[in-house]
């Protein structure tokens, strides 16, 4: 029942934010408390790399950003829209190098070219 609830809320909030106008808004990513999202410098590259792609396929400006071992901050411009399919572009793009590094991450790193 309360993941329902919560799902119900999520949904809500999103088709808010799909109807906000062109502004300047700050993304940020949920923190993890036990683990990291960046390992080591491939991953933060990696995390780079993805940043510029968003703003060729949605449209977004991006005039800072702070990739933190555990969370990402951005400073962007664009659409409610836009910003929502620019994030869920980058989340997936990040789990799936999670996903690809394992959950033990080795030392080096490579980058990945999409």
């Amino acid at each position: 029942m309360l993941l329902e609830m919560m799902a119900k809320r999520r949904r809500k909030e999103r088709d808010e934010y799909r109807s906000w106008p062109n502004g300047y808004y700050h993304l940020s990513t949920d923190g993890w408390k036990e683990g990291r999202l960046f390992h080591h410098a491939g991953q933060y590259a990696f995390g780079m790399i993805v940043l510029g792609v968003l703003t060729l396929l949605f449209g977004i400006k991006i005039y800072a950003c702070s990739l933190m071992p555990n969370h990402v901050h951005i400073i962007l411009s664009g659409t409610g829209g836009a910003i929502l399919k620019a994030f869920d572009y980058l989340r997936r793009q990040l789990s799936a190098r999670l996903v690809k590094d394992g959950p033990i991450c080795k030392g080096g790193g490579d980058v990945v070219h999409l």
